[in-house]
């Protein structure tokens, strides 16, 4: 037996409420989502601060081994070069995490798009079923 038109309308907007509260659901999680994705792409970003701060403070004191090197004290000829070794590896080190905290920046950065897009179609669903259930009187 079919059912009459008041059921039928009953039925879809039950359904368009169900809809409505799981799309609902789904935006919270999303939008969560990407608040935990900036939230990452900021630390990383303060990753990549300290490590060009290092840089610069290990460069500094590159350039007062080098500087010592001028004195004609013995021991400073011999240990000057040696830190200078030593500083560059360090430089290296901190230029190699900087490296990696960018492409997780750029990753992350694709992510929270692929996020914002994702809860704007979420968004547009709900408006289309609000607009749904107020054609239908609900």
């Amino acid at each position: 037996m079919q059912p009459t038109a008041t059921e039928a309308k009953n039925n879809e907007c039950g359904v368009l409420a169900m809809s409505i509260d799981r799309s609902n659901d789904e935006l919270s999680g999303l939008q969560r989502q990407e608040s935990a994705l900036k939230n990452r792409r900021t630390n990383r970003r303060g990753e990549i601060a300290q490590a060009e701060n290092r840089i610069n403070q290990l460069e500094a004191m590159r350039g007062a081994a080098q500087g010592s090197a001028n004195i004609r004290h013995p021991t400073a000829r011999i240990v000057a070069p040696l830190t200078s070794a030593a500083v560059s590896a360090a430089i290296r080190v901190e230029r190699d995490k900087i490296r990696r905290a960018e492409i997780a920046v750029g990753i992350l950065d694709s992510e929270i798009k692929t996020t914002r897009q994702r809860i704007n179609a979420t968004k547009n669903n709900i408006d289309t079923a609000r607009r749904r259930r107020r054609d239908l009187g609900c």
